[in-house]
């Protein structure tokens, strides 16, 4: 147990699986946890060696944002993409396995200005589940979760 982990200008946790294989399990564990804002000026995150050009992904609208998306030179994604900092687990259209479970163990949960947590699929098997708790230190403060223009 860290005791504290901050996501925040677009840094991305995440989990995918883009085959038959499941994706993997994410599991942060701290006293505080603060996911907060998004890439600066809606650019996708910067990768070494990766071209950014625009692209066209089908069936996800313009200006929607992508969480767990990493660009590459061959499928970089759509201009104006917002790229929220976050937790994610997901699947992509071509993989058949499962996306992995997410799970957030902390006093105190922060999420906000666009930061985001999710577990999605865009194959054809489920979502991972999505736990949060609070840390199990009898000695702690109460636990909270906060959602300030963030999503869950």
């Amino acid at each position: 147990t860290a005791p504290s982990i901050f996501v925040r200008d677009g840094a991305q946790i995440s989990a995918s699986t883009n085959a038959s294989g499941a994706g993997g399990n994410v599991r942060l564990a701290a006293n505080q946890i603060e996911i907060s804002g998004t890439t600066p000026n809606n650019q996708p995150p910067s990768i070494p060696g990766v071209a950014s050009q625009a692209a066209s992904f089908n069936g996800i609208p313009p200006n929607s944002y992508l969480g767990g998306f990493i660009p590459t030179s061959n499928f970089p994604g759509p201009s104006g993409t917002q790229y929220p900092s976050g937790v994610f687990t997901q699947t992509s259209a071509a993989s058949t396995g499962a996306a992995g479970a997410l799970t957030i163990e902390a006093q105190q949960l922060t999420v906000q200005n666009q930061g985001a947590i999710a577990a999605t699929t865009f194959g054809t098997q489920s979502a991972g589940n999505i736990t949060i708790r609070g840390n199990s230190d009898p000695a702690s403060l109460a636990n909270q979760v906060t959602l300030d223009n963030g999503s869950i």
